[in-house]
């Protein structure tokens, strides 16, 4: 039986926030709520919701790196809203298509992840070109997320007599140990990427310098 559940595993297959669902059902029955509806309604609020996504697309690679990317953006302070359902709105006015979880051809999955990269590079100072450069660890793209990141968050603290490479590895150090670059996971990246974005948002949120002293 279609019920209030069956509308919540929608919307999450759609990406969708609870206020999302919401303004479905006030479309359809005039009210917010999504309790109390008979069977029927609740066939009504599914239907305008649209299609489940297609299950073979939820592990495109396209859509893991954009979701990445999308995660970088919010760490350095550029993405307001990190939920899947503000990236799926980006992806379609990329592409127009309707459902980020969709994202599985290479034109549109080229398109969505350039488009990320250069606005990761353009107004977040992340440096991709070392990419193509010979193989260090300096080279790695989570690297570069992570440096840039820590700039920003030094412009921000008004704490730019040190070095950035120095000051990132004491807060590697503080987060993941004392591990070289070359040691550091993919994991461990994220969890150092996700710290710095959290110290840089307490910055701009007024708790001063003394936010990026707790990550030294």
């Amino acid at each position: 039986m279609t019920s209030i559940k069956a509308l919540f595993g929608r919307a999450r297959q759609l990406g969708l926030a609870e206020d999302d669902l919401r303004d479905v059902a006030r479309q359809i029955t005039g009210s917010d709520s999504l309790r109390g509806h008979n069977r029927e309604t609740y066939e009504v609020i599914l239907q305008r919701m649209g299609p489940a996504p297609r299950r073979t697309s939820l592990s495109s690679p396209y859509l893991t790196k954009a979701r990445a990317l999308w995660i970088a953006g919010y760490n350095l302070g550029l993405v307001r809203d990190k939920r899947d359902a503000a990236l799926y709105t980006f992806i379609k006015r990329q592409t127009g298509l309707d459902h980020g979880t969709w994202l599985s051809h290479e034109r549109d999955g080229k398109r969505v992840v350039e488009a990320l990269k250069g606005w990761l590079a353009r107004d977040g100072g992340v440096d991709w070109s070392r990419e193509t450069t010979r193989p260090t660890a300096m080279n790695n793209p989570r690297f570069q997320v992570a440096i840039a990141i820590y700039q920003r968050l030094q412009v921000a603290a008004n704490m730019r007599d040190e070095s950035p490479f120095d000051g990132l590895m004491r807060f590697i150090d503080g987060h993941v140990g004392p591990l070289s670059l070359a040691q550091i996971t993919p994991g461990q990246w994220i969890i150092v990427q996700n710290a710095l974005g959290e110290r840089l948002r307490d910055v701009r949120a007024g708790l001063g310098s003394a936010a990026i002293r707790r990550a030294s």
